[in-house]
């Protein structure tokens, strides 16, 4: 036997991330976050982020609180400043959201969420959504499956609860299926309605 020693250390509470990429349709692009994650403790996490590009600018905050009335569920609080520009036409949108995340057992997810805002800065350009959604998850790795299955049901609704001139529903299925295959290869398919 060959005694092994292993040594634990705690990932720091604070991270930057930064970023920039090159795209077709929205040219250059610049990111950055700042997360903190035991704000103010209780593993509360807050997070800062700004996408800069050449047709956009954002800036979001937001605070995702654990064991929200319950061990398994989660509270997520949202704004944002956003700034459009497409060609001569520029908008800007001031908004938020607050979404309820419940763990209905280890692979199945339940989100309900309401969101609004306001698109420049008439009262009569105010906008709400609501989204329900369930997910269900057996994938052996979030970023990169070999194996496992996606399968997710989102329902959304944007303008009702404003009696918004604008009204749409939307309801969104989608499946993805993950398979090993040789030489370290993976099938991955993907089916969206």
């Amino acid at each position: 036997q060959t005694p092994v020693r292993v040594r634990v250390s705690e990932r720091p509470f604070k991270s930057v991330t930064l970023g920039g990429g090159y795209d077709t349709e929205v040219g250059l692009r610049a990111s950055a976050a700042w997360l903190h994650r035991n704000f103010g403790g209780s593993a509360r996490q807050l997070r800062l982020s700004s996408v800069l590009s050449t047709e956009s600018r954002e800036l979001v905050a937001g605070i995702r609180e654990p064991y929200f009335l319950g061990s398994r569920n989660w509270l997520n609080l949202s704004g944002f400043v956003q700034k459009r520009k497409q060609g001569e036409v520029q908008q800007n949108e001031v908004g938020g959201s607050a979404s309820f995340e419940r763990n209905v057992t280890e692979r199945l997810d339940f989100v309900v969420q309401l969101s609004g805002g306001l698109v420049g800065s008439q009262r009569d350009s105010a906008f709400s959504e609501v989204r329900a959604a369930l997910r269900w998850d057996t994938r052996d790795d979030l970023f990169d499956p070999q194996q496992g299955t996606l399968v997710s049901l989102t329902l959304r609704e944007r303008g009702w609860w404003l009696q918004s001139d604008w009204e749409f529903g939307e309801v969104t299925a989608e499946g993805r299926w993950f398979q090993p295959l040789p030489l370290q290869s993976v099938l991955a398919t993907r089916l969206l309605g």
